[in-house]
């Protein structure tokens, strides 16, 4: 936020940011789709969000790249006003990418950029480099923990892993 800020103090023009679906928390009265699947609460509590029914919905590409790619696409189509001509886009890393590609695939939105900034970009075979490889493996093996430590992390409520992290550091210190 600090730095969209500094760039609209410097430029005054409107700034937005846009980020990648699911990279953020969303406040509680939110959630995120999942891929081939719908949450739906167990009961209605503000600190818990449990699965109870699974309803199939097809969804697979919402959260990789090419979804990441469409998500920008609907949010420039549906709230950027197609008349401006100045649109500037600024993409970091894989962001650099989704920018090359979204004023390539659609032409309304080539025609509204005037510049896109690209900040240490990722454009091509990122997953045959060594550290592509390297991520790639820890992914693999790190996938089912993560998703484990995500779902218990909106299950339980903020007291008790407020506790529990105490207790594991106070642990450890000893």
């Amino acid at each position: 936020r600090n730095f969209l800020s500094l760039i609209h103090q410097k430029t005054e023009l409107p700034v937005v940011g846009v980020s990648n679906s699911g990279h953020n928390r969303l406040p509680r009265s939110l959630q995120l789709p999942p891929i081939y699947g719908k949450w739906k609460k167990f009961k209605s509590c503000e600190s818990c969000r449990l699965l109870t029914s699974f309803v199939p919905l097809d969804n697979p590409k919402l959260y990789d790249l090419e979804g990441q790619i469409q998500h920008k696409h609907q949010f420039i189509e549906e709230y950027v006003d197609p008349s401006i001509d100045k649109l500037y886009l600024l993409g970091h890393s894989i962001g650099g990418y989704m920018c090359l590609e979204l004023v390539d695939r659609f032409p309304f939105i080539e025609k509204m950029v005037q510049k896109a900034i690209l900040v240490m970009p990722s454009l091509d075979r990122m997953g045959q480099t060594d550290m592509g490889k390297k991520v790639t493996s820890m992914f693999n093996y790190s996938t089912g923990l993560i998703m484990l430590a995500t779902i218990l992390d909106q299950i339980f409520p903020q007291r008790f892993k407020r506790f529990l992290m105490t207790y594991i550091l106070k642990k450890d210190s000893k």
